[in-house]
């Protein structure tokens, strides 16, 4: 067996606000977001900055949303933004440590 990488390329802002919009009306639909208005113009607005693929915005807002249960609310904004800021957060410091380990690899070989 073996393992096939695959290049996406990123998705356009009118395509993540697509993908959120998605995710956030079937949340809706059960009663789980507080706001839905709030959180599509949030979509429109933030998070289309974001370097999310589909997975990562779906993560985004499932993790949000168990926050927000954990502290018996329904989706909400600002649960959102903190989980997306740090998801981005985390995906940088991960490039920056494959970075220095690639760099070490190199010079290794050298």
């Amino acid at each position: 067996m073996s393992d096939l990488a695959i290049k996406f390329t990123e998705l356009q802002p009118e395509q993540k606000i697509a993908i959120y919009d998605s995710f956030l009306e079937q949340l809706a639909n059960k009663g789980l977001v507080d706001d839905l208005a709030d959180l599509q113009k949030w979509a429109r607005k933030e998070g289309k900055r974001y370097k999310f693929n589909g997975r990562q915005i779906r993560n985004v807002l499932s993790t949000a949303l168990g926050l927000a249960r954990a502290d018996g609310e329904r989706l909400k904004r600002e649960y959102i933004s903190s989980v997306a800021l740090q998801t981005e957060e985390f995906k940088q410091d991960l490039h920056e440590q494959e970075t220095i380990y690639r760099d070490r690899q190199i010079t290794q070989r050298a």
